[in-house]
This record gives structure tokens, C-alpha cells and sequence, in this order.
């Protein structure tokens, strides 16, 4: 090859990794910190909103650069991001004042952030002092509006070039007057002053606190090197965030691809470690204030005067374990919930949400990141619950319960967030029977697994309400992947399978273990209930229970029913021209869910209705040999309830973006009869749980 060759092929080498580089790092960045913002946004509000730190100056600090962060990632980055040119980016490319406005926003935001973390630093250099000392009077609540007010100046000083070196270009539209001039401001002051600043704070603070961290508390050795190591990583961490913006300065300041990198994440862990400094120093400067007021024994008062360590000094304050409440995890678990909205919307705009491959890897992944997402951000200090399984399986399918609720949205044409998955990733949806196992996924799951994780929270896993209703909820879930995998395999969307009906694979396997483990451990739940009330049990004779009797008689009822109903779905010889396709034409809908719920019916619900009449008629006899029946009667609640809901609806509904999922309605004059028959079949089945399972009724079986 040629020496010719060889000059002309490594610039356009070069030029191809370029493009790589910047087609997958530098232009889904954006996406990256949108994401981590959001999760910091939520976590930061959750940890300084409590009542015992949202009054410190150092939270107060910290929550104001998170909600400047918040604003400057939905001004700013993600409209960048949707946008990949400076003129989509522009407002207009004749208004001169919102071209300035535009570039001053882009440099502002950011810097106010960064300098509201410098503010939060000096908080914590503040902290360092002695209680007596003068500089202290900057952690006063009256001075923290002064301060913000005089950040966002020096911020607005600070930020001052960007609208006076950019302007109107004709045939360009919003651009920099002087690229050399503008890149020299932007370095200097975001890309060293700032950080400098910021390092200089880290180092006076680090060399302040390992002197006097003795004279303010005992710490005990093996938490140490993590205090001091945790503080400093945090901070440097925030610097090299800043600094990280100099050697690609051009594409923040004109396609704000990295406008937020200083995400608020980090500072949820800053203060984890350093809020225990400012609980001391705070309680030492109330007790050398607080006058009459005796010092404990062996305290020298020139000591405490001094900040100096005297020889028969005690440690005053012991190191405090702060604990989240159990609400405000619970509004965490809500908060990382109702992070799929967003990130349902974000995937849509995607394009390799086009490959079903794409779009099953994608789910996984963000399913997956949710559980260590919750540890860090919720648990990591609750011994009880971080060792749980359930509690984070549990905060997982609380998060694609919100995201199954907005996909029942798009199914019934409100939303167009979930599109490509209902093209690319679960085609069977597509359905009524989908919409609606969607929307009570979205609604009852949701609700049931809050209450689930807020049992685990309060240790309250052993109580019968926790258990009767996860085995409700099992039943319901239970029943609704039967039919909804069933369906797609034997549908007319049987032929689309795509990969993410893997997904559904954790939805069957983890209910399933849980009702095995619910169903072992029912003998010690039994001695539980017994030791908890010793009171014998009056067991009464079948004639002495008229509710009784009627249960039976619709467990009669409903046998008869299912056998007829599963006769009508396969299509048997002997119902080819039966009158009750007229009362329920769903039956016939080539979807495959009703054929497989009314076989579910026939298969399971007539196996139980057989042993519950056969439980209801000798329990008094014999009531050890039916302690199954209270469990198995909460099952059969919440597949009856899941599975009455979504078939009537589905009878009674038709997706309107899917004609092809269409059907027959049900004639006017047969409406009534056939919503009341499912109606029973829906209610009957709660009746009998409030009648076995409520109050002590349920240690008649035992």
C-alpha cells in the first residue's frame, strides 16, 4: 500500500471511530444522567425531608442544587437530547433575546448547582469549629435565605459572558460571537475556578475534621477510615464531574449534552456520613449555651470552651444510628415506581426499541437495576429488611406495576409511551384480556405490594393480615400469568412470541415459591394464632350454619357452571348451535384468553370448589384434617377476583387502536343475565374469605 493510501485512510479511520464514539457515549450521556438525576432527585427529597434533618443548612443547601438539577435536566438536557441540532434547540432563530435567554439558561443552571455544592461544603467546613466560635454564626436557619440569595448572584455573575458572547448569526442562527473568547470563559470558570474551589473546601475540611474528630466524638475504630473516605470520595467525585466538562466545553455549551453532570445521586451518600458531625456540634453548641445548666462529671468547662479534650472526659453524645421510618421507604419504593413513566417515555424515542432483542434487554436491565437502586437509596441501613428477598422482588414488580398501568394506557389509546412494545415486545397485549390484566396489574397488584412492603417494614410478616393477603395476591397473579401465557400460545398471537414474553418467567416462578413457603410454614402460623388465643373455638353442625349451606349450594353452582362454560369454549359438538354463545360471545374471540381462563376454571376451580364443600360440611368433625381451607380460600379469592375482572371487562370492552382484537357485544336483552352470572362468580368467592378468614374465624379449621 502506498504512502498516498496510507495518509488518506487514517484520517477517515479516525473519522469512523469518532462517530462511533460520539453515536453511542457522547449522545446517549444525556440519557445516562437524566436517569441518574431523576433516581438522585427522588432519593435526595425522600433523605432530606425527614423531620430531623430537613432544618439543617447543610440538607437545605443540598435539596435547592438537587431541585436546580431537576430543572436544568427538563429545560435543558432531555429537550437537547430529543433534539440534535442547535437550530431545534433555539427557540427562534430571529428573537435575540431568547437566543441570550437560552445560552444563559444553559451555563447558568449548571454553575448554581455547582455552586450550591460549594455552599453545602463550607457548611460542612463551618461544622469543624468550635460550638464558641464566631465563624458559626453562618449555620444559623435566618442565614441560610441570605446565602442562597447571594449564591445565585455570584452565580449569575459568574454565568454574565454567556449571553454577552453569543448572539444572533444570520444564516446560523443562535451561536457564540467568539468561539476562542467564550471557550477561555467557559474553561477558567467551570473547568478550574470552580473546582478548585471546591477542592481547596475538601482538603481544609479533611484536615479540620481528622484534628478535631476526637473532640467532637468517640468514633469507634472501624468506622473511621469509612467516615473520612466516604466524605472525600464523595467530593472528589463532584469535582472530577466538573472538571470532566472542559474537554468537551463545546458540546455542553451548545447541545448541553452534560449540563447536569454533577448529578445529585452522590450527595445522598455525602450524607450518610458527615450528618453525624453536625448532630454533635449542634448538641454541644445547645449545652455551652444553655445556662444553669450542670456539665456531666469529669467535663473540665475550660475544655468545652476551648473544644479541647480533658482527661476524664466521657464521649457527650454517642454516635446516632439514623433509621428510616417505614413511610418514608414506602415513598421511596412509590418514588422508584413511578420512575418507569419516565423511562417508558424516554425507551420510545429510542431507536433500538425497533429489535424485539433490543427491546427484551433493555426491560431486563432496567427491571434488574431497580433492586440495587432500592438498597442504596432506601435500605442499606435496615438490618431486618435488606436480607429479604421478597422486599426487593416485591419493589420490583411494584415498578413494572406502574408500567404496566401506563401500557394498559397506550393499549386504550390515552398514551403512545408503550407503542414499541406492543409491537416489538409483547404483541398479545394487543387485547382486551391484556388491557384489562394490565390495568389491574397497574391498580391491585400495585396496592397489594405496598402493603406488602410496608408489613415487611414494620416486621409485621408473621401476622395473619400479612399472610392472608399475599396468599390473595398470590392467587391473583397466579391466575393472571396462566391465562396470559396461555393465551398467547394457543392465540391467534401464538405465531408473534417474541423475547420479552421471558419476562413474564420471574412473574410465574417467584409467586409460586412464595405460596410454597406461605404453605410450610402454616403449622407454626397455627400455633402462632393458638398461643395467641387460647379460647377453644364453638364448632357448630352443618344444620346450625344456613351461610354454610349456601356457600355449598353455589359451590354446586358453579361446578355445573364450569363444566358447561369449558364445553362452550372447546367448541364441543354438542354446543355447536347452543343459544348461549348469544349471552357470552367473548367465548369465540380468537385471542385464546377467554378459551384458557374458563379452562383454568374447569381444570382448578372445580378441583377446589369440590374440597371446599367437602371442608364446609365436616370441618366441625374433623378440623384438623382442613387447616388447608383458610389459606386455599384466600388463594381462590384472588384468582376469582383477577379473573372475573378481566374477563367481564374484556366482554364488555374492545381495545380502540386494535380492531383486529374485536368481537361481537353482547346483546341488550341478554346483557344482564350474563354480567350477573360473572358478578357471583367474582363476589361469592370474597364472601367466603370475609366468612372463613376475618376476625378468629379462621381458627375453626384449626
Amino acid at each position: 500500500m502506498s504512502a498516498d493510501n496510507q495518509t488518506y485512510l487514517l484520517p477517515s479511520e479516525t473519522v469512523l471511530v469518532l462517530n462511533i464514539i460520539q453515536h453511542y457515549f457522547v449522545d446517549q450521556l444525556p440519557l445516562v444522567i437524566t436517569i441518574l438525576g431523576l433516581l438522585g432527585f427522588i432519593g435526595n427529597c425522600f433523605t432530606f425531608l425527614q423531620p430531623v434533618l430537613r432544618r439543617t443548612s447543610f440538607c437545605i443547601y443540598t435539596l435547592c442544587g438537587s431541585c436546580v438539577d431537576i430543572i436544568n435536566i427538563f429545560v435543558n438536557l432531555f429537550p437537547n437530547y430529543l433534539n440534535l441540532s442547535m437550530e431545534d434547540l433555539t427557540p427562534s432563530k430571529s428573537n435575540r433575546l431568547r437566543c441570550k435567554m437560552k445560552i444563559f439558561s444553559l451555563v447558568f443552571l449548571p454553575q448554581l448547582s455547582m455552586n450550591l455544592l460549594i455552599m453545602s461544603l463550607i457548611d460542612r467546613l463551618v461544622c469543624t469549629y468550635s460550638p464558641t466560635h464566631r465563624v458559626r454564626f453562618l449555620l444559623q436557619s435566618k442565614m441560610v435565605p441570605w446565602l442562597i440569595g447571594i449564591t445565585i448572584v455570584i452565580s449569575s455573575i459568574m454565568s454574565s459572558y454567556a449571553p454577552i458572547l453569543n448572539d444572533i448569526i444570520p444564516g446560523i442562527g443562535c451561536n457564540t460571537t467568539n468561539a476562542l473568547s467564550n471557550s477561555a470563559w467557559y474553561i477558567s470558570i467551570h473547568g478550574i475556578l470552580t473546582p478548585l474551589v471546591m477542592l481547596i473546601l475538601v482538603s481544609l475540611t479533611h484536615r479540620r475534621f481528622s484534628q478535631s474528630r476526637q473532640r467532637v466524638m468517640e468514633i469507634s475504630k472501624t468506622k473511621r477510615r469509612h467516615f473520612r473516605n466516604q466524605f472525600v470520595t464523595m467530593v472528589f467525585a463532584q469535582s472530577d464531574c466538573v472538571v470532566f466538562n472542559v474537554p468537551v466545553q463545546n458540546k455542553v455549551v451548545h447541545r448541553g449534552s452534560l449540563c447536569a453532570t454533577e448529578s445529585v445521586a452522590n450527595r445522598y451518600f455525602s450524607l450518610l456520613d458527615t450528618i453525624d458531625v453536625d448532630i454533635e456540634h449542634s448538641q454541644l453548641t445547645r449545652m455551652s449555651r444553655r445556662k444553669n445548666t450542670k456539665l456531666p462529671t469529669g467535663t473540665d468547662e475550660k475544655a468545652l470552651a476551648t473544644n479541647e479534650p480533658s482527661a476524664k472526659s466521657k464521649p457527650l453524645v454517642k454516635s446516632v444510628n439514623i433509621e428510616s421510618p417505614p413511610t418514608r421507604v414506602l415513598c421511596g419504593v412509590i418514588g422508584v415506581s413511578f420512575l418507569s413513566v419516565p423511562i417508558c417515555y424516554i425507551l420510545s424515542y429510542m431507536k433500538e426499541m425497533k429489535d424485539s432483542l433490543n427491546v427484551f434487554l433493555y426491560s431486563a436491565v432496567i427491571c434488574i437495576a431497580v433492586a440495587p437502586l432500592t438498597y442504596f437509596l432506601l435500605i442499606k441501613h435496615l438490618l431486618h429488611v435488606k436480607k429479604e428477598l421478597y422486599f426487593y422482588v416485591f419493589t420490583i414488580f411494584s415498578f413494572t406495576a406502574i408500567a404496566d398501568l401506563l401500557l394498559a394506557l397506550t393499549i386504550d389509546g390515552y398514551s403512545s409511551a408503550f407503542l414499541f412494545y406492543l409491537e416489538q415486545g409483547e404483541v398479545y397485549l394487543k387485547t382486551g384480556h391484556g388491557l384489562f390484566i394490565n390495568y389491574w396489574d397497574g391498580t391491585m397488584h400495585f396496592l397489594l405490594y405496598l402493603i406488602m412492603i410496608y408489613c415487611m417494614l414494620k416486621q409485621q410478616t408473621k401476622t395473619k393480615f400479612f399472610r392472608f393477603l399475599s396468599l390473595f395476591w398470590c392467587g391473583s397473579i397466579i391466575n393472571s400469568l396462566i391465562v396470559l401465557v396461555g393465551g398467547a400460545a394457543v392465540g391467534q398471537f401464538g405465531s408473534h412470541i417474541k423475547p420479552s414474553c421471558l419476562l413474564n418467567v420471574p412473574y410465574m416462578m417467584f409467586p409460586l415459591i412464595f405460596l410454597l413457603r406461605q404453605c410450610h410454614s402454616r403449622q407454626a402460623f397455627i400455633q402462632q394464632q393458638n398461643k395467641e388465643n387460647r379460647k377453644v373455638p364453638s364448632r357448630k353442625s352443618l344444620n346450625a350454619r344456613p351461610l354454610d349451606i349456601l356457600f355449598i349450594g353455589y359451590f354446586i353452582f358453579a361446578i355445573l357452571f364450569a363444566i358447561f362454560r369449558v364445553l362452550h369454549a372447546l367448541k364441543t359438538p354438542l354446543t355447536k348451535n347452543s343459544f348461549y354463545y348469544d349471552y357470552e360471545p367473548y367465548i369465540l374471540n380468537k385471542s385464546g384468553f377467554p378459551t384458557v381462563q374458563l379452562l383454568t376454571y374447569g381444570f382448578y376451580f372445580v378441583a377446589y370448589y369440590y374440597l371446599a364443600i367437602n371442608a364446609l360440611i365436616f370441618y366441625d368433625q374433623q378440623p384438623s384434617q382442613y387447616n388447608w381451607f383458610p389459606d386455599w380460600t384466600m388463594v381462590h379469592a384472588g384468582a376469582a377476583a383477577q379473573a372475573q375482572f378481566s374477563y367481564l371487562l374484556s366482554s364488555l370492552h374492545d381495545p380502540p387502536l386494535f380492531p383486529e382484537s374485536s368481537w361481537s357485544a353482547i346483546p341488550l336483552n341478554n346483557w344482564w343475565t350474563s354480567v350477573g352470572l360473572n358478578l357471583i362468580l367474582a363476589i361469592v368467592p370474597q364472601l367466603l374469605a370475609f366468612r372463613v378468614c376475618t376476625g378468629n374465624r379462621d381458627r375453626e379449621f384449626y
